[in-house]
Parts: C-alpha cells; structure tokens; sequence
C-alpha cells in the first residue's frame, strides 16, 4: 500500500514537472517568436523607408549617408533575427547593400548623380523591393490573424538566390570603378 501511494506521488510528480516544463517552453517559443517578429518587423519597415527615399525629387550624396545610417540600423535587426533561426542571409544580404551604398558614395563625384549613378539606383531600388517581398515569403507564416513570423524555415532557397544576385551585382559594379 505504501509503495503503490509513493508511485502515485511520484508519478503525480513526474506529470506535474513535465506540465510546468512544457508551459515554460511556450512561454519561452512565444518570447523568442516575438522577438524574431519584432526585429523583422522593425527590419522591413526600416527597408521600406530606405525604398521610399528613392522616390524623393533629390537624391544626393547626404541621402546615400542617411540610407547608410539605416543600413546599420538593418544590420542591428538582421542580426537578431539571423540568430534566432541560425544562419547569416539577413546580415550577409544587408553587408551587401551597405557596400553598394558606400561604393555609390565613393564614385560620386559632385552633390547630385550622374546618369550611370541614376541607372544603379533605380536597379538598387528594384532589388530592395524584391528582397522586402523575399522576407515576407521566406520568414513570414500567413494565418488568421495576418501573419507572424517563421521559426522553423525549411527554404531559403529564395533568399540564397537573393544573397547571388546581389553579390554578383556588387561585383558587377565594383569593376568598373
């Protein structure tokens, strides 16, 4: 009788450890997919600022350095978000953009652009709109309530393409300096 109550209380225990431990757990996956929806949230909106300054009327060497100082800010939220789901695209991608940025800054000779500066920023422009729609396809899940974000991406096979693309585009541009 004594040894069939101490597995019972062992048992009760047991279930009740497990109980709390699988509650701590999601509580632990709803802060971390907060965090994860937070930075990227934070990072498109700040790429889609960016995007919307190339529509300005004057884009000039003091707009590059203000979407300079957005990339660091793109970075910081890459950063997060790359370690929650445990890879580098976001931040590889974002190192690729300020690059073309401060090659863009560097070969600008005057305050206002040249045609062939004019030429890159429509095609940065169009890529930045290809990424942002990237991420959301990439990291996002659509559901109910709109959509919020993945932990357990399975392909990134659209993001590795970006990641080529703009590489790729980088050194196109860098050649010719």
């Amino acid at each position: 009788m004594i040894k069939k109550i101490a597995i019972g209380v062992i048992i009760l225990f047991l279930a009740g450890y497990a109980f709390i431990t699988q509650i701590q757990k999601e509580g632990i996956e709803l802060r971390v997919k907060s965090l994860a929806g937070h930075n990227l949230f934070l990072l498109v909106t700040t790429y889609q600022d960016i995007e919307s300054k190339f529509h300005e009327e004057t884009f000039n060497r003091e707009s590059v350095s203000n979407i300079e100082d957005k990339l660091v800010e793109v970075k910081a939220y890459s950063i997060v978000a790359d370690s929650i789901v445990g890879n580098e695209y976001l931040q590889t991608i974002t190192s690729r953009f300020q690059d073309i940025f401060a090659h863009l800054e560097k070969s600008q000779k005057s305050m206002e652009l040249s045609k062939d500066q004019t030429k890159e920023l429509v095609e940065i422009n169009r890529m930045m709109k290809e990424f942002i729609d990237i991420i959301y396809q990439t990291y996002y899940v659509n559901d109910e309530e709109g959509g919020s974000a993945e932990l357990n991406i399975k392909d990134f096979s659209k993001v590795e393409a970006f990641q080529k693309k703009i590489t790729e585009y980088y050194n196109q541009i860098n050649q010719k300096l």
